[in-house]
């Protein structure tokens, strides 16, 4: 992501850091939270997901999700986690934008421990992962720096972390979505929520390419852009021929920014 594309937030937060490293400090070293771009993409990276933050461990990372590109406002973008070593259950909507993003580090504190949540389902884990951040022997050093950032960006304490992402992120999520797609994302409706195909990816039954082609040609857009996601989640755009397929069906959709990052991820 270029420096004039940064939402407001995300710029001022890259200031705050600037300063800290001034200081001889920096948000990595407070809270492990580094300030990444869209170079630092994974091939699982949902290609309408921009990265802006990496915790340096196992390639976890945080971007937002433009849906492609239907949605111009960074500021309101959804922030996905993805954990390239938990595949399968590998991506995660962990805010509903930036501000939200920046209270749930708020309340954890160790901003890497959130990328544990794409493991999790159930409220226990979520307890018990919180316990053992506030029972750690750096956990006051964590708290006493994050009030700094309070103040900076008007965070606010999530009262129930468990309910937040597991039940109120997925809800809003699913009024939003016109079909569900293999990575729990889903693909936004654009034109109501009518009876809209399905084509089915499985990771180990190969794909008709003439039989995709005929489908993309006479499926809405929804259908489409499920396809292109279920196909990137189970790792088939290797394939040289589901590639091209996606990749022109991409330019047909005028949708350069996702095009370009296949080609580069693959």
């Amino acid at each position: 992501m270029k420096m004039d594309r940064l939402p407001l937030t995300l710029q001022k937060l890259k200031e705050f850091d600037e300063k800290l490293q001034r200081q001889g400090s920096s948000l990595h070293e407070w809270i492990g939270f580094e300030i990444i771009g869209d170079e630092s993409r994974y091939n699982l990276t949902p290609l309408d997901v921009i990265p802006f933050a990496a915790t340096g461990i196992d390639g976890d990372h945080f971007g937002l999700l433009t849906d492609f590109g239907t949605l111009s406002n960074l500021e309101e973008a959804p922030v996905v986690c993805v954990a390239p070593m938990n595949f399968g259950e590998h991506v995660k909507i962990v805010a509903r934008n930036l501000k939200e993003f920046l209270d749930l580090i708020y309340t954890v504190t160790d901003f890497s421990a959130i990328a544990n949540f794409t493991y999790f389902q159930d409220e226990q884990d979520y307890r018990k992962l919180l316990d053992n951040l506030r029972n750690d022997e750096t956990y006051e050093e964590r708290v006493q720096k994050l009030e700094s950032m309070k103040a900076e960006f008007g965070l606010q304490a999530i009262e129930d972390v468990y309910r937040f992402v597991e039940v109120e992120l997925k809800e809003a999520r699913q009024r939003q979505i016109g079909l569900p797609t293999l990575d729990g994302l889903g693909v936004v409706a654009q034109n109501g929520k009518g009876d809209l195909p399905l084509y089915p990816v499985h990771e180990d039954v190969k794909i008709d390419a003439g039989d995709m082609r005929k489908f993309l040609a006479a499926a809405p857009v929804e259908s489409r852009l499920a396809f292109i996601r279920d196909a990137q989640f189970t790792n088939i755009l290797e394939e040289p021929e589901i590639k091209q397929l996606v990749l022109a069906e991409l330019k047909h959709m005028n949708m350069p920014d996702e095009r370009k990052r296949l080609n580069d991820s693959y």
